[in-house]
């Protein structure tokens, strides 16, 4: 087979920045050959973040705006940076992470359900609602400017959800999920009122509780039963629940209690959650739209699981016109393809995932204030280095890229399915190494073993809530 073959499996393809710091290692047209060269197309479109690990990408009254150079070492704003994408001829699409780990604002963050926050905004707080219905209309606006034409270059909006809810565990398989502000839990409270009048959160709050159905701790992090979807009665949650062996802890510590109705609770808990962010990004949306025209196409980031907890969505319920225009969802065993929207494959497994923590301990490491008040003040300056390394590695194992991950990935539509194409991050080998070793630690004075941290640091890949 030859280069033409894998080029035609790869349908409209758009290349993504997942943050301006990449930009350190190469210009967009450094990055539009190394595509060319692994996937042998051409892309049509590059996705363009809003925000970046330590702020907004354009000035901003309320927010941090964030402060990075080019491989050049000059200074690069997000209207250059759309401009230098639109200069060779290719579409924008804008991005936005909107979990804000920059924001220190308290008021803001999220709260698990023993009280605890982390610097991690709540998607669906009303305040932070309205800083990213402002982030989005002022993108739009400076991206319209900055193509002309009346803004026809810019494509869509694209909000990654991949981690809007971080899980972390205590002990003996004590979970503690995301977000139980006062926000959330009214909603929560709010839908369920009819079956649980004394409130549905109540139900987490103690041990086991509905979450262990579909979640085990292992020690590193926390295991999710990947195999129940938003049809499977309460009977069948126990059924697979019991197969894999979560449910034992029930018979450990709770052997009385009726799991029928733990798992009725839990879908109901799954139900509202997949509702409260679905109003969040139709506000968002609606915004875009509003600003950008009605041709925005609006997209989604999350993973390809049928129920993904820190997204918090059922993904075959957002196949859903009303909902989204695209998903852009991780090739995965269960390579849910929908039917009544698009879909493009984002080219790495787990969709976001590991390259979201990368940028984070990226910045964090080089930021005085994350060193001194998170995990990382116990790290010295080249255990820190080390471990912004290994995180970038764990990005470069899960890129997909070889011939048969392309060649089987979901029907493009002249194919008779919905695939419009496959989104490509700029990560390399390459790329990670030489963003590595521009990194320059803030100083913390730690010493200690290295092994050790490293292992409780990289255990939080699967436990973000423990924020490095």
């Amino acid at each position: 087979m030859g280069k033409e073959h894998l080029g035609m499996h790869c349908g409209e393809c758009v290349i993504e920045i997942p943050d301006i710091a990449f930009l350190r290692a190469g210009g967009v047209s450094d990055f539009i050959k190394e595509f060319e060269g692994t996937y042998q197309a051409k892309p049509v479109a590059v996705a363009v973040p809003i925000v970046n690990g330590d702020g907004v990408a354009f000035g901003d009254s309320t927010l941090p705006t964030g402060k990075y150079l080019t491989h050049r070492g000059t200074p690069l704003d997000f209207a250059s940076m759309v401009k230098e994408c639109t200069s060779k001829g290719l579409d924008v699409y804008l991005t936005l992470d909107p979990t804000l780990e920059f924001v220190r604002t308290s008021a803001l963050h999220i709260v698990d359900i023993v009280g605890d926050s982390s610097s991690h905004v709540c998607f669906y707080k009303r305040k932070t609602r309205h800083f990213l219905k402002e982030l989005v209309r002022r993108a739009l606006s400076i991206a319209t400017e900055a193509t002309g034409r009346g803004g026809q270059r810019v494509r869509g909006l694209g909000v990654d959800i991949v981690n809007l809810w971080p899980m972390g565990a205590s002990n003996e398989g004590k979970l503690e999920l995301n977000c139980f502000c006062r926000e959330c839990m009214e909603a929560l409270d709010r839908v369920a009122l009819r079956d649980y009048p004394s409130g549905i959160c109540r139900e987490f709050g103690r041990f086991p509780n509905p979450w262990n159905l579909m979640l085990q701790d292992e020690g590193t992090g926390l295991k999710p039963l990947r195999t129940v979807g938003h049809r499977d009665s309460p009977i069948e949650v126990v059924e697979k629940s019991r197969q894999v062996g979560f449910a034992k802890i029930y018979d450990e510590h709770d052997p009385d209690r009726n799991l029928v109705t733990e798992a009725t609770v839990l879908l109901r808990y799954l139900e509202i959650r997949h509702q409260m962010v679905v109003e969040v990004l139709h506000d968002l949306f609606v915004t875009a739209r509003q600003h950008g025209g009605d041709n925005i196409s609006r997209v989604i980031y999350t993973e390809n699981d049928p129920y993904d907890f820190s997204a918090g969505v059922f993904v075959e319920k957002l196949d859903d016109p009303t909902v989204c225009d695209e998903l852009w969802l991780d090739p995965s065993e269960f390579n849910f393809a929908p039917k009544t929207v698009k879909m493009r494959s984002y080219m790495v497994r787990r969709n976001r995932y590991f390259i979201d923590h990368f940028i984070s301990v990226l910045y964090s490491v080089q930021d005085i204030n994350r060193r001194t008040t998170t995990g990382l003040a116990n790290f010295s300056d080249e255990d820190a280095r080390e471990l912004v390394r290994r995180r970038g590695q764990q990005v470069c194992a899960a890129l997909v890229k070889d011939r048969i991950d392309v060649e089987t990935l979901p029907d493009l539509e002249d194919e008779g399915g919905s695939r419009l194409g496959l989104v490509a991050p700029i990560v390399s080998e390459r790329i990670v190494k030489s963003l590595v070793d521009k990194v320059t630690p803030m100083a913390s004075g730690a010493d200690g073993n290295l092994v050790g941290r490293l292992r409780q640091a990289m255990s939080t890949m699967a436990d973000p809530k423990q924020k490095l």
